[in-house]
């Protein structure tokens, strides 16, 4: 990813002395609490949300379900794709920063799909980006756009990539007057809010899922 720089608008942004937990209390509560591989998460109706075409809001949070994957735990929340998509599906995730003073911690999302039966459908193309702060409306955040193919597709499964917690994923230059002051680290954390989108189009052949 590219180094983003962000102007210092405000001091008090810059030098609050809050913060979010540290990201070991949610390691900690993960492996006392059971866990389920990608094809054996619950499908049950109780467990699933529906997820409409459009912008859904949500947070990856302790109360949520663990699951394994590869090498690393996660919380994660499960979606049911409403609607025909024969053609293929985009969707389109924003991850924000839980950004306070110097603590700078977000959630790198990954996102798997899943069949009627639970098989995993992997995506056919994806992109991350970093996008800086846009006002107050607007925090930092990563951008994962992803497409699947085929008719198949029936539930969306969206985790944190806990593969390297509190490691840098970007570095912040702040500048004052134009001038560097200091550097943030930008920290992997394994909870935090995001926006969902999806999208019905036309994938090629190329980007079809495994």
């Amino acid at each position: 990813m590219k180094r983003v720089s962000l102007l210092c608008l405000m001091a008090f942004g810059l030098f609050g002395c809050a913060s979010v937990p540290p990201s070991d209390t949610y390691l900690s509560q993960m492996k006392r609490s059971p866990s389920a591989s990608l094809t054996s998460v619950s499908l049950q109706a109780s467990d699933v949300l529906t997820l409409k075409q459009g912008t859904n809001s949500y947070h990856i949070d302790s109360h949520d379900k663990v699951v394994q994957i590869s090498n690393y735990s996660s919380y994660y929340k499960i979606f049911k794709i409403d609607g025909a998509h024969a053609g293929g599906l985009k969707v389109s995730l924003n991850s924000y920063c839980a950004c306070f003073g110097y603590d700078k911690r977000i959630m790198v999302p990954v996102l798997y799909g899943l069949s009627s039966t639970g098989r995993v459908i992997k995506a056919g193309s994806s992109k991350y980006d970093l996008h800086q702060a846009s006002g107050v409306a607007t925090p930092l955040h990563i951008s994962f756009d992803a497409e699947f193919s085929g008719a198949d597709l029936s539930y969306i499964v969206v985790a944190a990539d806990n593969s390297s917690i509190d490691q840098p994923i970007e570095h912040i230059h702040i500048l004052v007057n134009n001038f560097p002051s200091t550097t943030l680290d930008v920290l992997a954390y394994p909870v935090g809010r995001f926006e969902l989108e999806v999208s019905a189009e036309s994938v090629s052949a190329d980007n079809k899922g495994v």
